[in-house]
């Protein structure tokens, strides 16, 4: 390794970025090209020698407050300064705190709208942290340590064992600099990438979101209150088309089609959800009994927990989501049927964040394939990064003994065209928000008695964003902490993305409870094709040659959870038939073993819809024939041997 001429030139321009109000910076994107932001002009980021909060006196004209990061292991001190500031009151600001004896290291605030105040809370905050994946998945001790050395970095979290050794995982490393040697994340990220393309793939600073995407709960539609209103929380589940909320009926069959999924005996039983999420998690809820041992991301190393725990007490996100999961169905309290989870019979694992940040959303992606879950949620957003999806694809190719893990992202509540990450990502399912009355959610569009959240509604955009489909996303009763949004009885009602991504999820396991070797894009085809299209006076699903029936604003329309199960071959109805042997014998050509038969018999292929593909008579007296994919796409294929008396066996091959 090398140190360059660059690290002299960037700390010399570090001086001119802290003082910069407007100016824009960036860091380097997996291809090469540059992803721009502005810097945040009223915030300043930094943390203490000794990760303490900072004690000399700032002054309070300028100063609105500072806000130490007690709960996070990387304790930062973050100043808020308010708009009476001028260009010099910042310069002597910034000069006094880098000046301190105290003082170690900047962590820029970042946006993409540079005349907004730090009271919109649009920015995005970085810490002291590094994400590093490297060319090599196992990097030798020796050279890890030379990195580590040469730009002044401290190892946080590198790749868990168990992991797929195949494929490079992300590293988290954090910056040592000596005092007064002003660095940031951000600088020592894009030298890496500068200076080391043998070693680093890719190098990128570590950024925080506040947005969980999720609209304010509906505090006023408490199960109390819900109880004389004939508010139907529940209507995602089953829209009867009666009154929900205000006054407001909705469309008989709006909803899910969720019951009906119930109806054929599925409610993801056996299957393994992780849950990445902020808040809290209460094993002891009335309604939520089938939560797993979950891990404190925001602790280093994460640090497992079995009960009751939370990284923000006030913060109910996290239970929400695992409500509309797995809440228990047909359990009254008091007169009241609460809140019923989609895939109640699932296994909720629970990654805990403290805050939405990337090096800890990675450590999740990372336990959640260690844990060898079958589906992770994510309802919220973060700045796209490179090293985080990588992880995320690398999990999904990887998972579920290859046949894929399962992800799945809400895309936001701005209420406008924005590819937002991780829903934006290829692999990803991404999910918007629908009304009681088949619209997409939004406070200014059709529909817009169902938000009940002035300025928000379903984020939206072209099939270049990936995004997939839409569920219900408004007027949800689910589980919350206790006592948080001043909700009585562990219970609240709330509206937004964060919550259609767990629905979508819950039909993932539906899914893949009736069939478990769904590859991770046979599910989500499954779930695209299964989709109604809606509204189609208003919505046009023809748009694009390349997409066919796709959507703007809905995608490809508004899931059905019958629709998907009732085009899955259930691998699962068939146990006690002969296991057929089938073999490869070139690329397209397969091999099926016969067994000894009396009679004439009939051989069917069958996709993963449930589609007859080819039929074949073979005779009584053949041992063997062969079965020629050339046509048939690559994926997952049911082959069937009937006889006179109904079936005798099954096997199942990949192409």
């Amino acid at each position: 390794m090398k140190r360059t001429l660059s690290l002299l030139l960037l700390l010399c321009l570090c001086s001119s970025f802290a003082h910069s109000q407007t100016d824009s910076i960036f860091y380097y994107n997996p291809d090469g090209t540059k992803s721009w932001w502005y810097l945040q002009p009223n915030v300043i980021i930094f943390r203490c020698q000794n990760d303490t909060i900072l004690s000399q006196a700032l002054d309070s004209t300028l100063v609105d407050g500072l806000v130490y990061w007690a709960d996070e292991y990387r304790q930062l001190n973050e100043v808020l300064i308010n708009s009476s500031a001028t260009i010099d009151d910042l310069l002597a600001l910034y000069d006094s705190i880098q000046l301190s004896p105290e003082f170690a290291i900047f962590a820029p605030a970042l946006t993409q709208y540079p005349y907004l105040g730090y009271e919109q809370n649009k920015y995005m905050r970085t810490d002291d942290q590094v994400l590093v994946t490297f060319n090599d998945p196992d990097v030798p001790d020796s050279i890890l340590n030379g990195f580590m050395q040469e730009y002044k970095l401290e190892l946080v979290h590198r790749p868990l064992d168990g992991l797929d050794t195949t494929l490079s995982w992300g590293y988290i490393f954090k910056i040592r600099p000596a005092q007064h040697e002003i660095l940031n994340s951000i600088l020592i990220a894009n030298l890496i990438v500068e200076s080391e393309p043998d070693l680093v793939k890719i190098a990128q600073p570590n950024m925080y979101s506040e947005d969980f995407l999720s609209c304010i709960s509906v505090n006023e539609m408490s199960p109390i209150v819900a109880s004389s209103t004939n508010t139907l929380a529940s209507w995602y589940l089953n829209n009867p088309g009666g009154v929900i909320f205000g006054g407001e009926s909705g469309v008989a069959d709006a909803d899910a089609d969720i019951c009906e999924c119930w109806g054929e005996g599925y409610d993801g039983t056996g299957i393994k959800v992780g849950v990445i999420d902020i808040g809290g998690f209460e094993y002891n809820h009335p309604d939520l009994a089938n939560v797993q041992s979950g891990f404190k991301l925001n602790e280093q190393p994460a640090a497992l927990f079995i009960g009751n725990t939370y990284t923000n007490p006030a913060i109910g996100h996290g239970m929400l989501v695992a409500g509309i999961i797995g809440a228990t169905v047909n359990n009254r309290i008091g007169t009241q049927e609460i809140a019923a989870g989609a895939a109640h019979g699932a296994l909720i694992y629970p990654y805990l964040l403290g805050s939405i940040n990337a090096a800890d959303v990675l450590k999740g992606v990372q336990r959640a394939s260690v844990d060898s879950v079958d589906i992770v949620n994510m309802s919220f957003k973060l700045a796209p990064n490179a090293i985080l999806e990588d992880n995320i694809n690398n999990t999904i190719l990887s998972g579920r003994n290859g046949k894929g893990m399962i992800f799945v992202a809400a895309t936001g509540n701005d209420d406008l065209m924005a590819p937002h990450f991780p829903a934006s990502i290829e692999n990803v399912i991404g999910v918007g928000s629908s009304s009681p009355e088949d619209y997409r959610t939004s406070y200014s569009g059709p529909g817009n008695s169902w938000s009940t959240n002035p300025a928000n509604g379903s984020t939206y955009g072209p099939p270049s964003y990936h995004f997939d489909v839409v569920a219900p996303g408004e007027i949800m009763a689910s589980t919350d902490l206790l006592g948080d949004n001043g909700t009585p009885g562990n219970y609240a009602i709330t509206s937004g993305t964060s919550f259609s991504s767990p629905l979508v999820a819950s039909i993932a396991a539906m899914l893949l409870q009736k069939n478990p070797n769904l590859t991770f894009l046979e599910v989500r085809d499954l779930i695209r094709n299964g989709a109604e299209k809606v509204r189609t006076s208003t919505y046009n699903y023809n748009s694009y040659s390349f997409a066919p029936g796709y959507n703007d604003e809905m995608f490809y329309g508004r899931v059905s959870c019958i629709n998907s199960l009732s085009n899955v071959v259930g691998l699962e109805e068939n146990v006690e038939l002969k296991k057929l042997f089938v073999y490869r014998k070139d690329e397209n050509i397969f091999g099926l073993f016969l067994p000894a038969s009396g009679g004439d018999q009939q051989v069917q292929v069958i996709n993963t819809l449930g589609q007859t593909l080819m039929t074949q008579i073979v005779s009584r007296d053949q041992h063997e024939i062969n079965l020629d994919f050339t046509n048939f796409s690559n994926g997952l294929y049911v082959i069937y041997l009937t006889g006179a008396s109904g079936t005798i066996g099954s096997a199942k091959i990949i192409k």
